[in-house]
């Protein structure tokens, strides 16, 4: 992976989230947005291990402000969609650093692409989605739709591990 292709989510996440701040003229938050970005580029050069996860507690924090202060909740779930992105294809990489064999990180790297592509493609559909269509639902029937939708998660990454070993 290029340096590009592992810094595309968070880099796209902060531009998202700092368009969205922007466009509801809350300079604030794209001041905050403008460190968590150079907080992200000095942790690059200077490789500290535990950034990548500071950064996405930062730029979740982020995006439930903006959403506490009334900026578009479509901005707000596309920006914290994009760093939990850029935060998953950052671990890949770290955990591939540390391996030798390079057809099983090459491999490591696709599959988790082709997981992170359709749960984030799902995720941000169903989100995006769920704005426009306004459903009421018993808080039982949203319990059950919750654990229905782990217990599906777990078993597919399940499947996807005894795959891969």
């Amino acid at each position: 992976m290029t340096w590009f292709s592992r810094s595309i989510g968070l880099i796209l996440a902060a531009v998202v989230l700092a368009g969205g701040y922007a466009a509801a003229q809350s300079w604030v938050g794209v001041v905050v947005m403008l460190v968590l970005a150079a907080s992200w580029v000095i942790g690059r050069r200077t490789r500290v291990a535990w950034l990548n996860s500071a950064l996405l507690v930062g730029y979740v924090s982020a995006s439930a402000g903006g959403i506490f202060f009334g900026v578009s909740a479509h901005w707000m779930i596309a920006g914290c969609a994009f760093a939990l992105a850029g935060w998953e294809l950052a671990g890949v990489e770290t955990v591939a650093a540390g391996e030798s064999n390079q057809i099983l990180n090459d491999l490591l790297r696709r599959k988790t692409v082709q997981l992170l592509t359709l749960s984030f493609g799902m995720g941000l559909l169903a989100a995006e989605l769920l704005l426009y269509v306004r459903v009421s639902l018993p808080f039982g029937v949203v319990l059950l739709g919750g654990v229905l939708a782990f217990t599906s998660l777990y078993l597919l990454f399940r499947t996807q591990k005894s795959r891969l070993d």
